[in-house]
């Protein structure tokens, strides 16, 4: 086990969505909101809190981006 996280595939049903399997929501702290990242053909779901708490400096954009669309919403963590 890493400190990345869990692949695994999903399945799509006829309207392109998918259900995160419950383990992987588990492992990710996921309860209310998820923010989900585009990395080539992959995406990666992070809890919004953990997320923004891994500081990288290449991770600072999407990090603002992430602050900004909560404030939008008018959610604080």
């Amino acid at each position: 086990d890493d400190d990345y996280g869990s692949t695994e595939e999903a399945s799509f049903d006829a309207s392109g969505r998918f259900i995160l399997p419950k383990l992987l929501r588990l492992e990710a702290d996921l309860k209310d909101l998820a923010v989900f990242i585009g990395v080539g053909d992959m995406i990666e779901v992070w809890c919004p809190r953990a997320f923004l708490s891994v500081e990288r400096p290449e991770r600072l954009k999407t990090q603002r981006r992430v602050r900004a669309l909560l404030a939008d919403k008018g959610i604080t963590l």
